[in-house]
């Protein structure tokens, strides 16, 4: 049987910095700013493809893309000289959409902890943050979540924990996260060619959303929907723009993900007796 987790103690915790790092983030300018220029900094990538001692399927950065809708990564030193990397993103609480602040201090050796979480800018207790862990865990494929106790849950690594289990899932995040139990698909942002869609997903939506999430991959690459229902749709989506784009020119520029999402949604859909 699977165990939950007892892992996450949040708030400012005990940790001397003299104030949550989420008051040290810049304001909103400088904060696009720093994230267009360190997202894809040292530290930032030593916790995106680094493990929590919760997991060894899954990498940090897994779990939150498969949780968070437009996730958004940074690097920044607080005031006190802490060395901050910061992922933002959409989730739903309650039916609600709220953004998720989740901040981890990283250290020279490579290690890391998780610092904080917050929803709405809101530092969230400790049993919302099991739930938010353990949800974005399970989304991103993990069947093998630790029950180890203690604060060594919060202490992350490059390197991957060693445990007795050998179940080699693969992580296929879906786009967005709920911290309840309500599973919506968001196509406000557009992702779908940075994940790979599958059947446990499909499985959670009705036909017209699956039908959505195919079309969604044509939108992004400017095809022009005849489909009055389609058409509405996605031209209120700020990252749609009618180019007239045939369906094979569209699936011309298609990347791996996209490809394979192709198949995977397709497929189901004749399952299903939908096409």
């Amino acid at each position: 049987m699977k165990k939950i987790i007892t892992l996450i103690l949040v708030g400012c915790m005990a940790l001397s910095i003299g104030g949550c790092a989420t008051e040290d983030a810049a304001d909103s300018l400088n904060d696009t700013i720093n994230t267009l220029n360190t997202s894809d900094s040292k530290e930032v990538m030593e916790i995106k493809n680094g493990y929590l001692p919760i997991s060894d399927q899954v990498t940090v950065g897994e779990a939150l893309y498969s949780f968070l809708l437009n996730p958004k990564w940074q690097y920044f030193v607080s005031t006190d000289n802490y060395q901050v990397v910061q992922c933002t993103g959409e989730c739903l609480y309650n039916d609600k959409s709220v953004e998720a602040k989740i901040q981890f201090l990283s250290y020279d050796d490579g290690t890391f902890e998780l610092h904080t979480v917050a929803l709405n800018d809101i530092e969230q207790d400790e049993s919302l943050i099991i739930e938010f862990f353990v949800k974005a865990y399970e989304d991103a494929g993990a069947t093998d979540l630790y029950d180890d106790g203690g604060e060594d849950e919060l202490k992350g690594s490059s390197t991957a924990t060693s445990h007795t289990n050998n179940n080699n899932s693969t992580s296929t995040p879906p786009p967005y996260g709920d911290i309840g139990d309500v599973g919506v698909i968001s196509t406000d942002g557009y992702d779908l060619d940075q994940y790979y869609v599958t059947d446990t997903l499909l499985d959670r939506l009705s036909q017209d959303e699956v039908r959505t999430l195919l079309n969604a991959m044509y939108a992004h690459y400017g095809y022009t929907f005849t489909t009055e229902q389609y058409a509405q749709f996605f031209s209120s989506k700020p990252w749609y723009s009618s180019r007239g784009t045939s369906m094979s020119d569209c699936e011309s520029m298609f990347n791996d993900y996209e490809r394979k999402n192709k198949e995977t949604i397709t497929a189901y859909e004749s399952r299903k007796g939908w096409r």
